[in-house]
């Protein structure tokens, strides 16, 4: 979907007009305002010099300038490349989050996506969401929901709103007046006071936290194996709704030779209608092994075949491999032979597959950085990196941060990346021993660490962080 972010920002903004304008001071009213010129010139922003106090200008629903500013410049944070501001017209502030890092500059290319915030009157708290974005509205509700925020679609009533706008692009937020006191404690959100109380709301602190994941989750890929037949075979339908519902981008669907190609064609037709693409999900522990490398080319063939019989929206776009050498006898028995013709027979097959065309990528474990792979052959790890499209490294654990953590045995593999093509992969299957799988854990759980893995490798310039990968589609589908 979406790659990294860097975040540039534009603290306690107010646009006062769209024009093309050089930069200069100007004086008003015995208060001195700074118009900046972001680059490419295309808007005309006002701030009081040297302070964060907002411009004051006798704006209906000026009460809410301050408080939606510091909404957008917290969830801005860090972590993000986003442009902040407040409109002219209504007490509104927007996160413009940018599609390309290499165009953070030039602010007169379209942004990807916009999230507007608006408070309005109302006793209960809740957040309305509106707009045009519906992946990017689902992913909003979906985290305010997990952190436990009343959220509703749609409108809010006349009563409490005049000002959203549902034909904008992007997603409006809609806070009502109980939620922004909810934030500072029941406390007056209008106060001058009301930022340093911010500051001390766990409240708040959370609401910021769900968008930022939300964002995070939109911004990066998400991918989910698919090892049995059924889901494609015998429930085409349903599985490619639950795929669009829970914003899968790529599936590694399994290739079976005896797979009538006509359900091959229905699936990956209608799955690239919602823009899923489907990879051909191939692999034997053999293929490691230099006399069966030949094997897995014979399998690539047959892929390829298939390809040249349907159309081109009926198609694998990509090929995964899952090898799994070190499963054999011969990787406790010779471990240096084994390492090297793992490595080989890699080169061979992905080399052939993207001869065809395919992307190519594979899955591989977290430890090939560490002594068991490296006392053999200590670029093992950064070479598989490199030679393929991109890699998913099993760092099966069910915890986001700290020691023996998922982005701590994924840490190397981002790391050494200089592109985004390292998947982070998850377990949902049950797994003898403990901490290894979410399995048995709450939806929230689960949301909750892996959200955390994307702000962990989306916090510092990490560039080879890809995103998610779930393993599996059908441990997955019976947790819902």
């Amino acid at each position: 979907m979406k790659p990294m972010k860097i975040m540039m920002k534009v603290a306690f903004a107010l646009i006062f007009t769209l024009v093309l304008l050089p930069s200069k001071v100007v004086d008003g009213e015995g208060t001195q305002t700074t118009t900046y010129c972001e680059v490419s010139c295309w808007e005309l922003l006002l701030n009081q010099t040297n302070s964060n106090t907002l411009v004051n200008i006798d704006l209906p629903g000026e009460e809410y300038l301050q408080a939606t500013s510091l909404l957008v410049e917290e969830i801005a944070g860090s972590t993000h490349n986003y442009y902040s501001m407040t409109r002219e017209l209504d007490a509104r502030s927007d996160l413009f989050i940018q599609s390309d890092t290499s165009n953070i500059f030039e602010l007169d290319q379209t942004p990807s996506a916009r999230i507007s915030i608006q408070g309005s009157s109302g006793t209960i708290p809740m957040t309305t969401l509106s707009g045009l974005d519906e992946e990017l509205k689902h992913l909003v509700k979906k985290h305010l929901n997990r952190l436990g925020f009343s959220v509703r679609d749609g409108l809010a009533s006349s009563e409490e709103s005049s000002v959203i706008e549902t034909s904008s692009s992007g997603v409006n937020l809609l806070i009502t007046d109980a939620q922004w006191s909810a934030f500072f404690g029941g406390g007056d959100y209008t106060s001058s006071r009301f930022k340093t109380e911010a500051s001390k709301s766990d409240t708040y602190f959370q609401y910021v936290t769900a968008i930022q994941d939300a964002i995070n989750e939109y911004n990066t890929q998400k991918s989910v194996w698919m090892w049995k037949s059924e889901p494609f075979v015998d429930t085409p339908d349903e599985t490619i709704e639950f795929l669009v519902n829970e914003q899968v981008d790529q599936l590694y669907m399994r290739f079976y030779p005896k797979v009538d190609a006509k359900t091959y064609q229905y699936f990956i037709e209608h799955a690239a209608e919602q823009g899923i693409e489907v990879h051909a999900l191939i692999g034997s522990p053999l293929w490691g092994q230099e006399k069966y490398a030949n094997d897995a080319l014979k399998r690539v063939d047959l892929i390829h075949a298939y390809n040249q019989k349907v159309e081109q929206n009926q198609r694998f776009i990509g090929i995964h491999f899952d090898v799994e050498p070190y499963s054999l006898q011969m990787w406790d028995d010779n471990r240096q032979q084994a390492v090297d013709e793992w490595k080989q027979s890699a080169e061979s097959y992905v080399k052939y597959a993207k001869d065809y065309g395919f992307i190519v990528g594979s899955a591989l474990p977290f430890w090939t950085d560490n002594s068991s792979v490296n006392d053999y052959d200590t670029d093992f790890y950064k070479e598989m990196i490199d030679m393929q499209d991109y890699v998913s490294i099993m760092s099966y654990r069910n915890t986001a941060l700290g020691s023996n953590s998922i982005t701590s045995l994924a840490q190397n593999e981002v790391l050494h990346a200089r592109s985004p093509k390292v998947e982070v992969g998850v377990e949902l299957n049950p797994y003898k021993i403990d901490y290894v799988s979410f399995d048995g854990k709450s939806l929230n759980y689960t949301e909750g660490e892996i959200a955390k893995v994307r702000t962990y490798f989306m916090e510092e310039p990490q560039p080879g962080f890809k995103g998610i990968a779930i393993h599996n589609y059908t441990a997955w589908k019976n947790s819902q």
